[in-house]
């Protein structure tokens, strides 16, 4: 993982002092997708790998600017080849919105990310996209998206917790 630290404005040029290699992530193959979250002052991580398919949370303890060590590891079923993964909040439960290159997006349900197991909700009706977005609008969870087999925009609308049944 490189952070780049631009320090009080991005129109501050960056120097070889102000990029930071974590060095390598035990256990990631091709990482490509990281999504950060701050829980009750710790700092986490989740990221994706497209070379083995493992999801894996990443703690940097009370600081941003710690290298991270792995916390879990998870291998999913309906988690191949992801390429991008968002994180959202939703009362005391993290979900993970995962885009994969031969499925269908993924959530997972992450639990506290202290002990909860985490469990893929079923997807067998959602659309593979090349990208998207996640919004919170009138108490509804939305996921906008760009359709990988045609030009279309795609929206998901979860009206009950992204962990219930719909």
């Amino acid at each position: 993982i490189y952070r780049m630290n631009y320090r009080d404005s991005f129109d501050n040029p960056l120097e070889a002092e102000h990029i930071i290699n974590s060095g390598a992530i035990a256990g990631a193959s091709l990482p490509v997708g990281l999504s950060l979250i701050n829980d009750c002052g710790n700092w986490k991580g989740i990221m994706a790998s497209i070379g083995n398919h493992k999801v894996q949370i990443l703690d940097f303890g009370n600081s941003i600017l710690n290298n991270p060590t792995v916390q879990d590891e998870y291998l999913f079923e309906g988690v191949q080849k992801p390429y991008r993964i968002s994180v959202v909040r939703e009362q005391s439960s993290y979900y993970a919105i995962v885009a994969n290159q031969l499925l269908p997006f993924s959530i997972i349900n992450f639990g506290n990310l202290e002990g909860d197991t985490p469990h893929l909700i079923d997807n067998l009706d959602f659309p593979q996209l090349n990208d998207f977005e996640i919004i919170k609008v009138s108490g509804q969870k939305v996921v906008y998206g760009i359709s990988r087999r045609s030009s279309f925009v795609v929206k998901n609308t979860f009206a009950a917790d992204c962990g219930q049944n719909i």
